[in-house]
């Protein structure tokens, strides 16, 4: 971790970012740049940035702004989400800020201890719907 990641960051994305150096990728948290216009990633993950979400409710609402914040820095995204989070709501949600945001190429989603992956194709196609269990 970069010695100026974040503290309120650090605290939602080191559980992150062991859960994925677990699996055995190298993960990277990067320092915060507070230069206007700059896109600042949260970390790599194998050489390529992410930004990590960690949403503060379990709505529509909370996974749209957690996506368009993240649209703004990292063209992935990877969303923690509690496994309780209804997976309609949620695929309904990553859908529709997904159309709108076009530089989101990619979105992963963290849920218990499960990750899926998913390209921006497979979201417009609507062929990532059913597939988080």
């Amino acid at each position: 971790m970069h010695e100026t990641h974040g503290k309120l960051e650090s605290r939602q994305n080191i559980p992150i970012a062991f859960f994925l150096a677990a699996r055995g990728e190298r993960v990277q948290l990067l320092p915060v740049l507070r230069i206007p216009g700059t896109k600042c990633a949260d970390a790599t993950r194998d050489g390529i940035e992410w930004e990590f979400k960690v949403p503060a409710g379990r709505t529509a609402n909370a996974i749209d702004q957690a996506l368009r914040g993240a649209n703004r820095q990292a063209a992935r995204v990877l969303i923690q989400v509690a496994n309780e989070f209804d997976r309609q709501v949620l695929e309904t949600a990553i859908y529709g800020r997904v159309r709108r945001a076009a530089n989101i190429v990619e979105v992963a989603i963290l849920l218990a201890d499960a990750l899926h992956h998913f390209t921006r194709q497979e979201i417009l196609n609507n062929t990532f719907r059913g597939k988080m269990g």
